[in-house]
């Protein structure tokens, strides 16, 4: 009836790949027309979930990825090769066909033996990378070429990488018979292969150990976990395993089990997780969790090593997600995290920012001496500066204490505080931590400044805009040094200055202001422009420069 049987895997003649799901008649194209089910791929081009006029035929793996389509369909591509006929059609053949040109006196060599034999196992003694993805494979040897075995294996004794990705696998076994014959094989990359045989439950023939192993890449091949456990126990020495986009829940992840092997690289990007994974295996240093749909993370004791962890596009929506984030990995070196939906709508300067104050960064000392080089040095992707880490810290502590940043890691708070000797912040933020201080002592700087000069500047800033970033000035002269009550008001303030320091002055004729993060690149100035507020309402650190521009006439 056809030459394929359930679960055999075709390619169109565009590349696309499917699994044979059903075979057989549909009442819709009559009894002589063989119909094939396929579950394809890539998912976009299924039409329905087996289902047509209400029988359902069988039940895809991925939902809408099933299309009928005639067994005489032109778009299939009926070219199924075996791994044996592959290396035969790019060495050997190739090598065939150039030595039928050599002659000796006026006779063609028309055949070489053992001379072809050898040179062929030379050629193929020089590989130690070999990609041999798309290319219509679907098992290791057929009929005659199990004859060529031992002698093409011999040949590829020097192989450490092989990419067998986007063929026709169908069966684990197929692909254990190649790798068995690989002593030396260090990295193998079966992406985009399936396998329904094995998750139909069929026995794997041949279990072996392969020590040489540490790069596993099964991306996209839908293989279970209780599988994926089964196959990681043959390669002992694993240190990297893929095993992105094959729909895994938490659930799932979570009953992953790679012993005590000391992997340390995961991926398991594009796969359903809503969380961050509870158990997770030992010796994981580098974790990938991007393009999942991570909607929140609970902050739990921090037990794991990881140093290295994506989890760009996810579902993040909140600024205690990523405090729980910096609080749950405390050993991050490398962090990749934007375009989740709590960082979309920042500008690239105020997400690091953000970040960095969040975050404990390996510029732990603010004079430039890197005490803790196990902290973050690299952020979506850029490697972070001291003077970066620095300016961001500043910035970020001065937009908590206005109320602009929300904080929910007391610990990283604490160390912000005290790495800057802010300690008495403290209260507008976290006020169960200590009582304020109700005075606070104010540098006063003067300068005389033409009215007409003023220009814009009379048109003032509100704090709650006043972020644009300018150079702190240079023109004063200290007026005096004074101790006010926090709890004085602006209007107040003004009049003390005045009656103190300018002669009674009008209040309307003079302007009071300060900046935030004085000297450095993120300096904000901000005037004390609403005169019923208080003191106690603007970030003023002790000893804080007050400047005041005396109106000349």
């Amino acid at each position: 009836m056809t030459q394929y049987q359930l679960y055999d895997r075709v390619s169109t003649i565009d590349n696309y790949v499917a699994t044979i799901k059903y075979i057989g008649h549909l009442p819709q194209w009559g009894s002589q027309v063989v119909a094939f089910g396929l579950e394809w791929d890539d998912a976009n081009r299924g039409k329905n979930n087996g289902v047509l006029d209400g029988v359902q035929y069988f039940t895809p793996i991925v939902e809408n990825s099933v299309s009928f389509v005639k067994s005489t369909n032109k778009n299939i591509n009926h070219d199924r090769k075996s791994f044996i006929r592959v290396i035969r059609e790019q060495y050997l053949d190739a090598i065939g066909y150039e030595a039928k040109g050599i002659k000796f006196g006026g006779k063609v060599v028309e055949e070489l033996g053992w001379q072809q034999l050898n040179e062929y196992q030379s050629q193929l003694r020089n590989l130690t990378s070999l990609s041999l993805d798309h290319c219509f494979i679907y098992c290791m040897a057929r009929g005659t070429e199990v004859d060529d075995v031992e002698n093409v294996f011999a040949g590829l004794a020097n192989l450490t990488n092989l990419d067998l990705s986007c063929n026709l696998f169908n069966n684990m076994d197929d692909i254990w018979q190649i790798v068995a014959r690989l002593p030396n094989l260090k990295v193998l990359n079966i992406n985009g292969n399936r396998f329904p045989l094995d998750v139909d439950n069929h026995e794997q023939k041949d279990h072996f150990i392969h020590y040489n192993l540490q790069v596993l890449k099964m991306a996209s091949t839908l293989i279970p976990i209780s599988k994926i456990n089964t196959i990681v126990s043959q390669f002992p020495n694993l240190l990297e395993l893929i095993i992105s986009g094959n729909q895994y829940t938490n659930n799932d992840v979570n009953c992953l089990d790679v012993g005590d092997y000391r992997l340390a690289t995961l991926d398991l990007s594009y796969n359903n997780l809503q969380c961050v994974p509870i158990k997770l295996p030992l010796y994981i240093t580098t974790l990938n969790l991007s393009h999942c749909r991570i909607n929140s993370i609970e902050k739990r004791v921090a037990t794991n090593d990881i140093t290295s962890l994506d989890i760009r596009y996810n579902q993040l929506k909140t600024w205690l997600d990523i405090d729980n984030l910096s609080e749950s990995f405390t050993q991050l070196t490398n962090l990749r995290i934007n375009h989740n939906p709590i960082l979309n709508d920042l500008s690239i300067d105020d997400m690091t920012c953000q970040l960095i104050g969040r975050f404990e960064c390996n510029n732990s000392d603010v004079h430039g001496e890197n005490n803790h080089p196990n902290k973050l040095a690299v952020l979506n992707g850029s490697k972070l500066t001291p003077s970066e880490i620095m300016n961001g810290e500043l910035y970020f502590i001065s937009k908590v204490q206005l109320g602009q940043y929300e904080m929910h890691n007391r610990t990283r708070w604490e160390d912000l505080l005290k790495k800057y000797g802010k300690l008495d912040k403290e209260l507008q933020v976290l006020p169960s931590l200590s009582q304020p201080k109700r005075w606070i002592n104010l540098q006063l700087m003067v300068r005389q400044v033409k009215k007409q000069h003023m220009g814009n500047s009379e048109l003032k800033t509100t704090m709650d805009t006043a972020t644009q970033s300018i150079n702190t000035p240079t023109d004063y002269t200290s007026l005096s040094t004074h101790k006010f009550l926090k709890t004085t008001s602006i209007l107040k303030f003004k009049g003390l200055i005045s009656r103190l320091f300018l002669s009674n002055l009008s209040i309307l004729d003079f302007q009071i202001y300060y900046y935030i993060n004085q000297d450095t690149n993120f300096a904000i100035k901000y005037e004390f422009d609403n005169w019923s507020s208080c003191l106690n309402d603007f970030a003023l650190d002790e000893y804080q420069y007050i400047y005041i521009d005396v109106h000349q006439q």
